[in-house]
């Protein structure tokens, strides 16, 4: 069974329709389109908003089989979703990795 972020369990339906939810607007907006009418009569509206970047789960490790890193490279995934409680495999937005050796835990040296 997989731990999930940063939703519990229960939340992986909803999380997946909100996925395909993005996969169509995604191919809407790839394919030249844009949200229609009352795609947006229905959307929360913002008032003096302003882009702020935030930190989402990842993880670090040294990469093999992946097409864009060389073997032994050091990497970070994208968002992580769910890990395998057993640490078999991970989910990412990119999708699935299969984890391998967990690194040791970091020490922490005196001050």
């Amino acid at each position: 069974m997989p731990i999930v972020f940063p939703h519990p369990q229960d939340r992986l339906a909803t999380l997946a329709a909100q996925a395909r939810r993005l996969a169509d607007a995604l191919d809407l907006l790839a394919a030249g389109g844009q949200p229609s009418d009352a795609d947006l009569a229905d959307a929360p509206a913002l008032d003096d908003w302003c882009i702020k970047l935030r930190e989402s789960p990842v993880i670090h490790g040294k990469v093999t089989g992946h097409p864009e890193r060389d073997d032994g490279d050091y990497a970070s995934t994208d968002e992580v979703f769910a890990v395998d409680y057993d640490g078999r495999f991970a989910l990412a937005f990119s999708g699935w990795y299969v984890l391998k050796v967990k690194a040791a835990p970091l020490r922490r040296r005196p001050l």
